[in-house]
């Protein structure tokens, strides 16, 4: 980001959001609830709109930033749940399922359904 920043005039220029890519605005974003310094983060579909790259750079600022913070996140793209101590699969307005992404990856159940239809690989999670 180091780079757009300063393409855009530096840290003390105003802001034009319209001239940032949706993976900058998140990592923006991100980068405001760090400095924020808050201990519980809400993240709406963090990586949606996002080509792979920016996805990968989200999850993994998410991952080292917020580690100890309690991170709960809307997200349909499963890649980005991963990482995370627990997932609640929600469906028709209910909770389907609650646990960690390796527990629900071992039963059958909407959660591995997904996972499976998404194509993912269940040794990317070191089962």
């Amino acid at each position: 980001m180091d780079d757009v920043v300063d393409r855009l005039g530096g840290l003390d220029s105003p802001l034009n959001a319209d001239r940032l890519s949706q993976g900058q605005r998140q990592l923006l974003c991100i980068a405001r609830a760090m400095l924020a310094g808050k201990r519980v983060i809400l993240i709406d579909e963090a990586s949606s709109n996002v080509d792979e790259r920016s996805e990968r750079l989200i999850r993994d600022v998410m991952r080292e930033q917020f580690a100890s913070c309690t991170v709960i996140a809307v997200a349909h793209r499963l890649g980005a749940v991963v990482d995370f101590d627990r997932v609640a699969v929600m469906g028709g307005g209910r909770l389907l399922e609650w646990d960690s992404p390796r527990a629900l990856l071992k039963r059958d159940g909407e959660f591995k359904r997904l996972w499976d239809l998404g194509g993912k690989s269940e040794e990317r999670l070191d089962l």
